[in-house]
């Protein structure tokens, strides 16, 4: 992925090319197959986010902003030429680019990642809000990308996935789609960023990102903030409460995964037993452990920083 790097160092054109070149990777996947696209997508965000995370950090916010624009007008000339209608998509695109530009843009005038990180909670706080506004139009885009996907299958195909399976793609699916739309954007702009902070120390800082990543710590007022939010998401039942709470969740789960990066650097473990808690990482109680773990790091000598 190193080249990726390259590629963008070359000028603000090779940047919005690669960027471009990858989104709709991964926008195409998505229009042949939503479980296929459900699966590449992510990761193509991701990689274009992290382009124009490496630009913000090498060149400043207006370079990445110019290469976002021209990367946008190619992305959505030919999406429109190909695919006709993928406006939610090229939305939600223009979102996570923006926000990983103000992310990085942070991480270089603070040199703190912890800062950086707490600033994508505002990120996933303003898509929670615009998800909830907008979700029957969310759903349907969903409701009809399964369909379009689903009409590919022969009656046998139908027949063998049962009614249940098919309700629960068209029913459920979609609203579970738009209402994790805030969780994905957190990801892919967070992981964006930290590749794009990868890609800039394995070029010109060797072992710089690993030093920041294994000593992240996000202190107690972010502790504080986060119980806050809890309490009073519980009482008013609010979604602008719930968001928060949410996003600052994922924030320690993120410093969870510092601690076991960082002991297992510290007492010289082997790496094969990260790689395992990995392929389990999706789970959610996976999830929430990481995030007590990191929670717990703030209160509690777990790892020598």
């Amino acid at each position: 992925m190193l080249g990726i790097a390259r590629i963008a160092e070359m000028g603000l054109g090779a940047a919005a090319t690669i960027t471009a070149a990858i989104t709709l990777l991964g926008i195409l996947a998505l229009d042949i197959s939503v479980v296929f696209g459900l699966l590449l997508t992510p990761i193509a965000l991701m990689l274009s986010a992290a382009v124009l995370a490496f630009v913000a950090l090498r060149h400043g916010e207006q370079s990445a902003v110019t290469t976002a624009l021209i990367a946008g007008l190619v992305t959505a000339g030919v999406s429109a030429y190909l695919l006709g209608d993928a406006k939610i998509v090229l939305i939600f695109t223009a979102i996570c680019w923006l926000s990983a530009v103000f992310v990085a843009s942070v991480l270089r005038g603070t040199v703190s990642l912890k800062i950086a990180v707490l600033s994508a909670v505002p990120v996933a706080v303003v898509v929670a809000l615009l998800a909830s506004f907008f979700k029957a139009d969310v759903t349907h885009y969903w409701q009809f990308s399964l369909r379009k996907s689903l009409s590919s299958l022969t009656d046998a195909e139908l027949e063998q996935l049962g009614e249940q399976k098919l309700t629960l793609l068209l029913d459920m699916m979609p609203v579970l789609l738009a209402e994790s739309a805030s969780s994905w954007a957190f990801f892919i702009v967070v992981c964006g960023v930290f590749i794009a902070r990868f890609w800039q120390a394995q070029l010109f800082n060797n072992g710089g990102f690993q030093k920041e990543f294994h000593t992240l710590r996000l202190g107690r007022e972010a502790v504080a903030v986060f119980a806050v939010a809890f309490v009073l998401a519980k009482l008013f039942m609010g979604s602008f409460w719930a968001s928060i709470a949410t996003a600052m969740m994922f924030v320690f789960f993120l410093q969870g995964l510092s601690v076991l990066h960082c002991i297992t650097k510290q007492r010289g473990l082997s790496t094969g037993w990260l790689s395992g808690m990995y392929a389990i990482l999706w789970l959610p109680p996976t999830m929430f452990a990481l995030s007590v773990l990191g929670i717990a790091d703030n209160f509690f000598q777990i790892r020598k920083i």
